[in-house]
């Protein structure tokens, strides 16, 4: 089958039609994932057979190229597989809901809170010149 679209993914994951495997690393992870999604790890192979084999596979990197090669082998053996294009980057944008471990701190929080307080107060002193 190849490929498919965030609203045709979307679609598969809200009706329990697949089983969700992000491909990507630790990082990637631990930002967001499609809820319910099973974590590959370092062992792809055994994520696969962990999971019912009667299931067709959604599988997830963050562009949509590695996930696509990881469905394209699986398809070719004995599972059904499919890749999301543009992976977690067009499900992020498309604003579909993803969800962050427990223990996700954004990087960038405290630079971003700090970011706006200074333009705050840039657009203030302005004001007041």
């Amino acid at each position: 089958m190849g490929s498919v679209s965030t609203d045709e993914a979307r679609n598969l994951v809200a009706s329990n039609e697949v089983d969700v495997i992000d491909i990507r690393d630790d990082d990637g992870w631990t930002e967001g994932h499609i809820p319910g999604a099973h974590r590959a790890g370092d062992d792809l192979e055994a994520k696969v057979e962990s999971l019912d084999s009667d299931r067709r596979l959604l599988i997830v990197c963050e562009d949509g190229k590695r996930s696509s090669e990881v469905a394209e082998e699986l398809d070719g053996g004995d599972r059904e597989a499919v890749s999301l294009e543009g992976g977690m980057s067009s499900w992020s944008s498309d604003g579909l809901r993803t969800q962050p471990t427990e223990d996700y701190e954004p990087a960038s929080s405290e630079d971003g809170d700090e970011s706006r307080e200074d333009a705050a107060e840039a657009e203030a002193e302005a004001e007041s010149a």
